[in-house]
């Protein structure tokens, strides 16, 4: 993405509360600019930007390729934002997420198969003695 945009996607970012129009925006670029239109098209296709009340931005372009705009309530959407202003990440999350997470949850499913099957093997005679010795309820038949 390229200065202009970011610069217009910012633009837009400072002057929403919550919503900007393009009247507004016309005060600071010229919106029939080529360049304005490339920028404001990708915004849209990006994401960064959405109305409040239509599918679209308000950017309608005719077949003869001349501009029209519709004022509607433009914001700059969660996606636009965290595009201007990325969260952190911690110095060595990848390491983290890719091999000391899985490793941490590997260990911990094992340890509990390992545990179930000490106690299964531990209690298995009394269980066997259970099952082949067990006593019919009073009025079933021992078969």
């Amino acid at each position: 993405m390229n200065q202009f945009t970011i610069d217009v996607l910012k633009y837009l970012a400072e002057k929403s509360n919550p919503y900007v129009d393009i009247s507004t925006v016309q005060d600071e670029y010229d919106i029939y600019s080529d360049n304005f239109i490339a920028a404001f098209r990708q915004l849209e296709s990006n994401r960064f930007i959405a109305s409040a009340n239509t599918d679209r931005c308000g950017l309608l372009v005719s077949g003869d390729g001349i501009p029209n705009w519709s004022v509607v309530d433009l914001h700059v959407t969660d996606e636009g934002l965290s595009f201007l202003e990325p969260t952190p990440k911690a110095v060595g999350t990848p390491i983290k997420d890719w091999l000391i997470k899985p490793t941490i949850q590997n260990v911990v499913a094992w340890a509990v198969i390992g545990i179930l099957a000490i106690a299964v093997t531990i209690s298995w005679p009394k269980i066997k003695e259970t099952i082949i010795t067990k006593e019919p309820v009073a009025g079933q038949s021992g078969k």
